[in-house]
């Protein structure tokens, strides 16, 4: 696990066959009777209840205990970029899967809303490559910011406008909790924010995904910056594909993010200026993208 990032309260290393698990104690015995070693086996018995969901590779939920009241997600990890069509789901040294563990566990022990880790699964393919999975509970009653959004003018005018605020408010001071907490998220995008409903009027926003994401104390302003922007990519994306949402909503998060600190509201200004100046090279990253996978 490494010095840096200790096995996290609450969790054991289990092995099994040619896998290993960080695993909840809570959750292990009932896990391990269902043979979830081998993420195959517990949706090969579930088929007619899985849920497929969107995401990189397989996304999956599934009955937690054989019943619909509660559920997990079974995501079993792909690499991304220009090249994940030769690179799959093979993966080199590494605990990734044990890392998300390890950094989800302190965002949540920090008070962030995220998701709860049931565990995470490395499995041998051939020396020195191995497949991955993580598994966690799903949150009920949710959708991704994107999703949520899509749905944006299908209800009253009025109370969209609202509640689309509120949300985005909440996602500005959610990453500055982050970053307070020293957490820098390696994929801040906005399938990422998981949006709960709670009866007809309250929303709140789960923040989800830290693969690959990392601990660092202080994070430096390269690094916050860094990963608004990445944020701000995904939301321009999303935007060039008829996604509702305004420059006026992109200067509400930021406000949101920077209230009631000057240092970053001055170092802001600077940067933005430097990012702007760049925006044209992420454009055409998205196209060869868009050439090769559609």
């Amino acid at each position: 696990m490494g010095a840096s990032l200790p096995l996290p309260r609450g969790f054991s290393l289990v092995k099994k066959g040619g896998a290993e698990l960080l695993i909840s104690d809570v959750y292990r015995d009932r896990l391990m009777k269902r043979g979830i070693h081998a993420p195959e086996l517990p949706f090969s018995k579930h088929t007619r209840k899985a849920k497929f969901m969107k995401g990189r590779g397989l996304v999956v939920s599934l009955p937690l205990n054989g019943k619909n009241s509660e559920r997990m997600v079974i995501r079993h990890y792909e690499h991304g970029g220009l090249l994940r069509a030769l690179t799959k789901d093979l993966f080199l040294l590494g605990s990734r899967p044990f890392q998300e563990v390890v950094i989800t566990e302190m965002a949540r022990k920090a008070g962030l809303p995220t998701t709860e880790i049931l565990a995470g699964i490395k499995r041998r393919a051939f020396w020195p490559f191995y497949r991955a999975d993580l598994l966690s509970k799903e949150i009920p009653n949710s959708a991704d910011l994107i999703q949520y959004l899509s749905q944006w003018g299908k209800g009253r005018r009025e109370k969209r406008f609202g509640e689309k605020r509120n949300l985005i408010r909440q996602a500005g001071r959610l990453v500055r909790e982050m970053h307070e907490v020293g957490i820098y998220h390696a994929d801040l995008h906005l399938k990422n924010f998981i949006v709960k409903s709670e009866g007809d009027r309250r929303r709140f926003l789960h923040i989800i995904d830290f693969d690959r994401s990392k601990v660092i104390h202080p994070l430096t302003s390269n690094k916050w910056f860094g990963n608004l922007m990445r944020l701000d990519r995904s939301v321009e994306k999303a935007r060039l594909k008829g996604l509702p949402i305004t420059r006026t909503d992109r200067f509400r998060f930021l406000s949101a993010y920077l209230e009631g600190d000057e240092g970053r509201q001055s170092l802001t200004k600077k940067l933005l200026k430097r990012y702007l100046s760049r925006r044209w090279r992420y454009r055409i990253g998205w196209t060869f993208e868009h050439l090769l996978y559609g």
